[in-house]
């Protein structure tokens, strides 16, 4: 009996870890907005206004700030990174984050971890 428990126990924690760290595209597909963009972060690679996110089930974004680009997704034991790649006037650029989620939320990306700054997706 307790085995079971025990057993059971280890499966629903590995689902949640599962459920709230690795994302696919089709996940990830839908429209974004950023949170907290009010606040002062050091990071030039991010927006520091209000601004969307539309990120595509083939691989392409578009935003305000980065314009048209492409994104990789890359797994570790730690979750999912993305990587935006995008073209700027000196050539090309990218901005690496991680992904998350809340219990039952929506996912999350990750612009500014210290100030709780990222991208909610809405739809």
């Amino acid at each position: 009996m307790k085995k079971t428990i025990k057993i059971g126990l280890v499966f629903v924690l590995m689902v949640y870890y599962l459920y709230h760290n690795f994302f696919t595209n089709s996940i990830l597909a839908g429209t974004y907005v950023n949170e907290n963009y009010k606040c002062k972060s050091a990071l030039v690679e991010i927006p520091h206004e209000l601004d969307t996110l539309i990120i595509l089930d083939n691989n392409k974004f578009t935003n305000s700030i980065w314009g048209n680009g492409v994104y990789k997704l890359s797994y570790s034991i730690s979750g999912t990174k993305i990587q935006f790649i995008y073209d700027y006037e000196f050539g090309k650029a990218g901005f690496k984050t991680s992904i998350n989620r809340s219990l039952f939320g929506h996912p999350k990306i990750s612009l500014d971890e210290d100030l709780n700054y990222y991208y909610k997706k809405i739809k």
